[in-house]
Order: C-alpha cells, then structure tokens, then sequence
C-alpha cells in the first residue's frame, strides 16, 4: 500500500472516493515522482550552480529561454532601471 496522509483519506473517504483508488494514485505519483528524482540535473543547471557559488553573475542563455519558444519576456534594463518588453 502506498503513503497516503490519512487527512487525505479521511478527506476523499467523506467523498466516496475508493480506498482502491487512492492507493493506485498514490502508487502513480511515488513512481513518477522517483522517475523524477532520480533524472540527470541539467547542465544549464549545473553551470548557473556553479556561477552562483563562485559569486559571478550568470549569463542569461538566449537560445533556451522563453522567449525562443513563442512568449514574451519582460526584462530588466540593467542601466536604466526601465521595464523592456523583448518578444520575438
């Protein structure tokens, strides 16, 4: 039987949910959860890690940031202190 918090169960118990049903989810969710927990960090991860250890401003890399991808991200105009709308 998978962890469930027993609020949880007392919660969805008052909804007619299964105890079945419950325990399949929370089954689901702790095998996601370890696929999850046990993926390779990134290394844009490990490199803005690694920055902010040695005390250097990260680099913002462009080609994986929202922006590429369709939205518009409000950035911070670092001399002037104006809100710039970049879009692309």
């Amino acid at each position: 039987m998978a962890f469930v918090p027993s609020r949880v169960r007392k919660n969805t118990a008052k909804k007619g949910a299964k105890p079945e049903i419950i325990d399949q989810i929370g089954q689901h969710l702790g095998k996601v959860y370890n696929d999850v927990l046990h993926q390779p960090v990134p290394d844009r991860f490990l490199d803005l890690l690694q920055s902010l250890e040695s005390g250097e401003t990260p680099k913002l890399d462009r080609s994986r940031s929202a922006v590429k991808y369709g939205t518009s991200v409000e950035l911070e105009a670092s001399t002037t202190g104006e809100r710039k709308k970049d879009s692309k």
